[in-house]
């Protein structure tokens, strides 16, 4: 069986009009040079003549960018590409879009999908995500020791009766998570190839996906002393030894027939998991000054076909159920009823108390309802009016600078033409200077990018384009690469068992980081983080906020990953993480205003 990382995954998507016509294509893969590889030079030319240009660099895919391609290729029309929201609460890397897409085709074909992986490597999240992308009821249930073939059964015809209720071409997506922790390997055979459950055939509106652990052998014999397990000191007193005490996990093998069709997610490459890393990185501590959705304002739109109950002049029917609470109607439209669109306010509505909409009797049809998330358009007006303030002390600041530095020329022989606005968001300063050995003059700016100045040395004079990432960059470069060193030297010191850690780990490393940047910071009396909860939290580097970043890496460190090592593996990590810094500081000089080197 090839696992997912041996191979490069090239994916070719054909989008077409509502008329079946082709009218546009993609090509995705792990290797970014697999158009320049395969793909002709003249037929390249000529697809980018048509409007087709296939050098996009995937690496930077965004949740809304795979939402809407999933969703073409299912074959979604604008139209309700325009009325379903887009799930945000993924993040989304080309890996894992490239698994989503094959999953997708996998099911839609009715293939049967097994998928195979690490604990951690992402099976059950891509699986929701899936759902929610393609607007699938899910309906999951977690397999275990104590699981019965009954359990199962009962499980299953009840998701049959869901979907026997839903509209059509609605789907119920089954996902049976960890089908080799029990012994029922028979009926999951039966299900998965046959679909079928006992003598029944399975609808075609039920899909099913299923998941399992790797059956494999522990590497270290240490490691099978860690645990509970029935008889620890069976082969002392001449007990019955523990079957499954050898296993990483402790599961039952495959049949063969379906080790056939599993997808081997694997285990992720340190190219990948580092992409990973910065994702949800990205997503869990976004840059202040970029965060600029605010996750649709607290807007929500909702599509909807209701009905109103024969005989009852008003049915209300609450609609909140599955939304954030403290949430409230809006508005409701119907869409596609013309006879029941002019009866707004006389055959439907909304209630008084704005937590439920009503119909009259027999009105029915497909209604868009305007949902408001109060606490989260509050959130977002407070980070509106924080962008806002913090956009004009940056103005104030840069002004007063370059007020100070004037255009005179200094005892360093530096002339300043002051702050100069070339393109949007991007400052640029021209500044001359000498210096004997190497020294140079650069201003930054909100963009990132500077001049660095003309230089009289080693007998002569040159101009120079210096390109200085912003500090928030600069923080998440050093902080996703201490993850990423810290998760290896786990494994490392576990004898290369990559089930020690996953991305688990690196999504409780960032929860425990705005921990220690709220609270830790706030013992110390000089400075309090804005936010009120510990969801995404906004970072905005300012002086004040800087020592606190410090001190709250260094915290989330020794407690994700240096308190789970021995004494004696402990002084090892901590010269690891030190090699990290010493290179960055080396390579990627403005990081040094982090200062990990200065742990007080």
């Amino acid at each position: 069986m090839m696992s997912w990382e041996k191979s490069e995954h090239p994916i070719v998507v054909f989008y077409s009009n509502p008329f079946g016509l082709v009218e546009g294509l993609d090509v995705f893969s792990l290797n970014r040079a697999v158009v320049e590889n395969y793909i002709g030079r003249d037929l390249k030319l000529m697809l980018e003549q048509q409007g087709i240009p296939l050098g996009k660099d995937w690496k930077d895919i965004k949740t809304s960018e795979a939402v809407r391609i999933v969703r073409r290729v299912e074959g979604w029309s604008e139209e309700q590409m325009a009325a379903e929201q887009a799930p945000s609460n993924y993040v989304v890397t080309v890996d894992n879009f490239l698994k989503l897409l094959s999953i997708q085709m996998r099911l839609r074909f009715g293939l049967p999908v097994v998928l195979m992986g690490e604990t951690g490597c992402g099976k059950t999240s891509i699986v929701r995500f899936l759902a929610a992308c393609l607007g699938y009821r899910l309906e999951t249930l977690d397999i275990h020791g104590g699981i019965s073939d009954r359990d199962i059964t009962l499980f299953l015809e009840k998701c049959i009766a869901i979907a026997s209720g839903l509209p059509e071409n609605s789907k119920v997506l089954v996902f049976f998570d960890e089908i080799n922790a029990a012994n029922c390997m028979g009926l999951f055979k039966s299900l998965l190839l046959e679909r079928r459950l006992g003598s029944k055939l399975i609808p075609d509106s039920v899909r099913l996906i299923a998941c399992c652990n790797p059956y494999r052998l522990r590497q270290s014999a240490e490691l099978e002393e860690v645990a509970l397990v029935y008889n620890h000191h069976a082969k002392d007193s001449g007990g019955l030894a523990d079957p499954m005490r050898h296993l990483v996990y402790r599961v039952h093998p495959l049949p063969e027939s379906l080790i056939d069709v599993v997808f081997d997610f694997g285990a992720l490459s340190e190219a990948t998991e580092d992409l990973y890393v910065e994702a949800v990185l990205r997503k869990e501590l976004p840059d202040f000054e970029k965060d600029e959705d605010d996750k649709g304002n607290g807007q929500i739109f909702l599509t909807l076909t209701l009905a109103g109950e024969a005989g009852h002049v008003r049915s209300e029917i609450d609609v909140l159920a599955d939304q954030p609470a403290g949430s409230t109607v809006v508005d409701i439209n119907c869409t596609d009823n013309p006879a029941v669109q002019d009866q707004k306010g006389t055959g439907f509505g909304i209630s008084d108390d704005q937590k439920h909409v009503w119909l009259g009797s027999d009105i029915q049809g497909t209604f868009e309802i305007h949902v408001l998330d109060t606490a989260a358009a509050k959130r977002a007006e407070e980070r509106q009016a924080k962008r806002r303030e913090a956009k004009e002390r940056k103005e104030r600041k840069a002004a007063a600078a370059a007020a100070a530095r004037g255009g005179g020329i200094g005892s360093s022989l530096g002339t300043y033409a002051g702050p100069s606005s070339i393109g949007t968001g991007s400052t640029y300063s021209y500044g001359v200077s000498s210096y004997s050995a190497v020294s140079s003059y650069y201003a930054r700016d909100s963009g990132g990018s500077s001049w660095g100045g003309a230089g009289q040395g080693l007998g002569g004079w040159g101009w120079g384009f210096y390109s200085q990432p912003s500090d928030y960059e600069q923080f998440l470069l050093t902080f996703k690469e201490h993850i990423c060193a810290s998760q290896r030297f786990v494994i490392e010191a576990n004898g290369g068992e990559k089930s020690v850690v996953s991305l688990r780990d690196v999504a409780r490393a960032a929860k425990v980081f705005k921990w220690f940047l709220r609270y830790y910071s706030q013992l110390q009396g000089d400075f309090v983080p804005t936010g009120g909860d510990l969801g995404a939290q906004d970072i905005e580097i300012t002086e004040e906020l800087r020592p606190h970043l410090r001190s709250a890496v260094i915290l989330t460190l020794g407690y994700c990953y240096h308190s789970r090592l021995t004494r004696e593996q402990r002084a090892g990590y901590r010269e690891r993480l030190c090699t990290v810094w010493r290179t960055l500081v080396r390579t990627k000089p403005g990081v040094q205003w982090l200062k990990l080197e200065s742990a007080d």
